[in-house]
């Protein structure tokens, strides 16, 4: 059973902060340099806004906003290893990608919280 959640200070500060830089990833350690709120707080946040879809949680411990792209979790995403922004590959091309991999390879992709790193063309 799925625990409810509740609104505290420190979600909606968290919340606030995520939704303002959902163009980009941010730490734990950055919101909690910037909530009223200690590591574990925010951690605790991170996870259960995690499990309800609100956020994605990246292989690096990296956090995204996600609330308004329900789809997210279905595509593989770019993220510039200089300047933390995230691109959404949600083209075409990804069920290119899975069929390929299916029909080729027998393996059934799963995208939520891949990240292909590199570098945007503001960063090169």
């Amino acid at each position: 059973m799925k625990k409810a959640s509740y609104t505290t200070s420190a979600r909606t500060q968290l919340l606030t902060l995520l939704q303002q830089n959902a163009e980009r990833t941010v730490t734990a350690a950055e919101l909690a340099a910037a909530v009223d709120a200690n590591k574990t707080t925010v951690y605790r946040n991170l996870d259960r806004l995690a499990e309800e879809g609100v956020v994605m949680c990246y292989g690096d411990r990296t956090y995204q906003y996600v609330g308004e792209q329900p789809d997210c979790h279905g595509h593989l995403h770019l993220k510039c290893a200089v300047c933390g922004r995230v691109y959404h590959l949600d083209c075409g091309f990804m069920d290119e990608i899975r069929r390929h991999i299916a029909g080729a390879h027998h393996f059934a992709l799963q995208c939520e919280g891949s990240v292909l790193y590199g570098r945007c063309e503001n960063c090169q």
